[in-house]
C-alpha cells in the first residue's frame, strides 16, 4: 500500500512540476493544485495504517482506527488549497480579460522603470513593444 501511495505522490508531483513550467496560466494553476494534492497524500500516508482505539485499550476487542491528526490536517489543507485555486482562477480570468491572452508574459528588464499605464496598453495591444 505504501508503494502505491509513493507512486501516486511521485506521479502527482512530477505532473504538477511539468505543468508549472508551461506558459499557460491555467496549466500553472492546475500544476499548483496537483502539487498540493501530492503534499496532502504525503501527510495522509504519514498517519500510518492504523492503531487500536485509545479508549478501548489494547486488551479490549475493537477495530483498527486511523490517526485523526493527519486527517484533520489534510482536510484543512484541502480547504486552503481550494481557496487558493479559486483565487488564482479569478486572477487568471482578470489577467486574461485585461491582456487578451492566458499566456504568462516573460518580464523584461525595463518593466520596473516603465509606467504601469504603458505596460497595460502594451498588454492590451498584444505586442512585444520595446
Amino acid at each position: 500500500m505504501i508503494a502505491v501511495l509513493a507512486l501516486a505522490v511521485v506521479l502527482l508531483a512530477s505532473v504538477g512540476v511539468y505543468l508549472l513550467l508551461d506558459r499557460s496560466l491555467f496549466r500553472i494553476v492546475l500544476g499548483l493544485s496537483l502539487l498540493g494534492n501530492a503534499a496532502n497524500l504525503i501527510v495522509l500516508s504519514a498517519g500510518g495504517a492504523g492503531a487500536v482505539a485509545p479508549i478501548l485499550g489494547r486488551d479490549a476487542e475493537g477495530g483498527v482506527v486511523a490517526d485523526p491528526l493527519p486527517q484533520a490536517m489534510v482536510l484543512t489543507a484541502i480547504v486552503i488549497s481550494m481557496a487558493i485555486t479559486l483565487y488564482l482562477l479569478a486572477l487568471m480570468r482578470t489577467t486574461s480579460e485585461r491582456s487578451g491572452t492566458t499566456l504568462a508574459r516573460t518580464p523584461r528588464a525595463n518593466d520596473a522603470e516603465r509606467e504601469p499605464a504603458a505596460v497595460r496598453r502594451e498588454l492590451r495591444a498584444g505586442g512585444e513593444g520595446s
